[in-house]
């Protein structure tokens, strides 16, 4: 069996024989990592739309549909099939005029979220749908489809696969609008040339406008959403254009053929975004909204490949991405997973004696790392890496930050997405080994054990109440937590195969209160409520859940409780005199401005 299916036969085992739900949630990483929807929410198939995933969000103004057919595995996709979902997505725009009433059902929740934006916006001019296909679609349908009034991305086995039918990124920049200005750069390389320069914004929107994602196909990391310092690009458009190029560490770009005439691109040949998804992807939004590129102008490397050898070709396109992306940092979490204890952690992932019930948890602390792997390693070793770290033992790092937020007793901040969730998570992770008595060894077995429950509480939560699920699943960890006295013995999950039929029972028992107070809000979006810390002080079913709690045999620690820790005590214990010196440091240095 393939990789892909491989993942769609264990994916459709965990959404209990939903086809429609498995393929969404083997092509989750792609949605994210390629940067066509930053934060999707599940949806649970099947409805009238055919969808199953999508995002309307006012803060970071991003609206998406993702919808998902029962096409054959490895079939070629008619154009009449991707037509017929494109106008679904369309009537389920048209039908998003009024707020729901009473309770509302998973469909509901997303389509409230749209009427909330259409007072302000035409939803069908900003929103964007992608569709995931088992199949294969030729890429004159996926250019055709990214050109519909409503614009639509196909993801299917060619892109998984990392294929393409053919390649058609043989650009003439002067259809673009103004030339990208360039000067060549000292190199002894013999395979490649380099030019440095700039790039006007404008040029840059309408390119990825008209190739979209295969524009990022060399691109290892791709968009990694409106966060941390993308919300800043996006920001720099609006607020100070002029300083773009500036601001900006720009992208990097390979071509097997160009055309330079005094000094301006005029034309390239299979062109590929090696290094700046997040930059194209921010600037193609911006221009999508409205905003003036005029003065945004971007920095550039411009690589062209000189050697005729096509197995060359290729490997020095791979090296280049690689390396492009290896030395350059993203956001706050691409930093602190490179800050201690985090490569400690991995490193412990991988003894074999952390490994639990024959498999090992491989934790993932840096974004993209697997693929990495996969484009590194030969074939015959990933496979075997594969077979004993397997994809769904894999702990990503901001995936586990969410969960220990919220086990600790902070789901609201779980509740507030990957980036905030894994600041916090390492912020604690940082006073523990401070205080010199933290076990990583320990620390790594309890996650494996919470990763299991979080595992089974989201597959649980995907099946039975999709819609708010990222909104959700924190608040259900933050109760188990609480409700159990914080003692809940994770290193006893650890050791087993599975999760006890009593601790699912207690999942089962908690989510549906939780989900029924979060979905019954609606003075306002219930995923922003669900990121206030009051909400994890309602009772939810408090009583009921804690009688039920005491009938259930779940193992509790004998001594300790996974708690968070106060940062308060921790800053005393440093000592007032240190942290003047610290105080008194910064200000000399310029790191602390008053």
């Amino acid at each position: 069996m393939t990789r892909f299916e491989n993942l769609m036969a264990d994916n459709t085992r965990r959404m209990n024989g939903n086809v429609q739900a498995a393929l969404y949630h083997t092509f989750e990483s792609m949605i994210t990592d390629r940067g066509l929807v930053s934060n999707p929410e599940f949806f649970l198939p099947p409805n009238e739309y055919d969808i199953v995933g999508g995002i309307a969000d006012s803060i970071a103004g991003e609206t998406a549909l993702i919808s998902a057919s029962n096409w054959t595995y490895d079939s070629d996709v008619d154009w009449s099939e991707i037509e017929h979902l494109i106008k679904k997505g369309e009537r389920f725009l048209q039908s998003c005029t009024e707020f729901s009433s009473g309770f509302p059902s998973d469909l509901d929740v997303l389509r409230d979220n749209f009427t909330r934006l259409s007072q302000h916006n035409n939803l069908a001019e900003t929103t964007l749908l992608v569709i995931l296909c088992a199949g294969r679609v030729k890429d004159s349908d996926k250019m055709r489809a990214r050109n519909s009034d409503l614009r639509t991305e196909i993801v299917d086995l060619n892109e998984f696969n990392g294929q393409s039918e053919v390649s058609s990124l043989n650009v003439n920049f002067q259809d673009f609008g103004e030339l990208p200005q360039l000067i060549p750069a000292r190199n002894n390389a013999e395979d490649h040339e380099v030019h440095m320069g700039v790039i006007p914004g404008e040029t840059l929107a309408r390119l990825y406008d008209r190739f979209g994602i295969p524009l990022l196909d060399g691109n290892v990391r791709h968009f990694l959403g409106q966060v941390g310092p993308n919300k800043g690009i996006a920001q720099t458009i609006i607020d100070e254009p002029e300083r773009f190029c500036s601001y900006n560490n720009g992208i990097t770009v390979v071509a097997e053929g160009a055309n330079i005439v005094q000094g301006k691109l005029t034309s390239a040949d299979q062109i590929s975004v090696v290094n700046g998804g997040q930059t194209s992807v921010s600037i193609f939004k911006a221009m999508k909204k409205g905003e003036d590129l005029s003065r945004v102008f971007v920095p550039m490397k411009f690589i062209v490949l000189t050697t005729e050898n096509p197995h060359a070709r290729k490997g020095l396109l791979e090296s280049i991405s690689l390396y492009s992306n290896t030395q350059s940092k993203v956001n706050d979490a691409d930093r602190m997973v490179n800050m201690p204890p985090h490569p400690e952690l991995q490193e412990i992932s991988e003894m074999e004696k952390m490994f639990s019930a024959g498999k090992g948890w491989y934790y993932e602390r840096r974004r993209g790392e697997i693929r990495t792997k996969e484009l590194t390693m030969d074939a015959a070793s990933f496979e075997r890496w594969q077979l004993k770290y397997p994809p769904q033992n894999v702990i990503h790092a901001s995936a586990i930050g969410i969960a220990w937020n919220a086990w600790w007793g902070s789901p609201h901040i779980g509740a507030s997405g990957k980036n905030k969730g894994f600041f916090h998570y390492h912020n604690e992770l940082t006073m523990r080994v401070a205080k010199k008595n933290w076990d990583a060894e320990m620390h790594h077995k309890k996650t494996i054990g919470l990763s299991k429950i979080h595992k089974f509480a989201s597959d649980f939560m995907a099946t039975t109440f999709s819609g708010l699920r990222s909104a959700t699943l924190p608040h259900v960890l933050g109760w188990l937590s609480k409700l159990s006295e914080n003692r809940l013995d994770l290193v006893d999950i650890w050791k087993m195969d599975d999760l006890s039929e009593d601790l699912k029972k207690a999942i089962v028992v908690l989510a549906k209160p939780v989900d029924k107070l979060i979905r019954n809000y609606q003075e306002d979006d219930q995923k922003q409520w669900a990121k206030v810390s009051k909400l994890a002080q309602r009772p939810c079913g408090r009583c009921l859940c804690r009688q039920n709690l005491l009938h259930w045999n779940l193992k509790m620690m004998q001594d300790g409780q996974d708690v968070q820790g106060d940062p308060a005590e921790y800053v005393m214990e440093l000592g007032k005199n240190k942290l003047w010196e610290m105080y008194r440091w910064g200000k000399a240095n310029g790191v602390l401005i008053p």
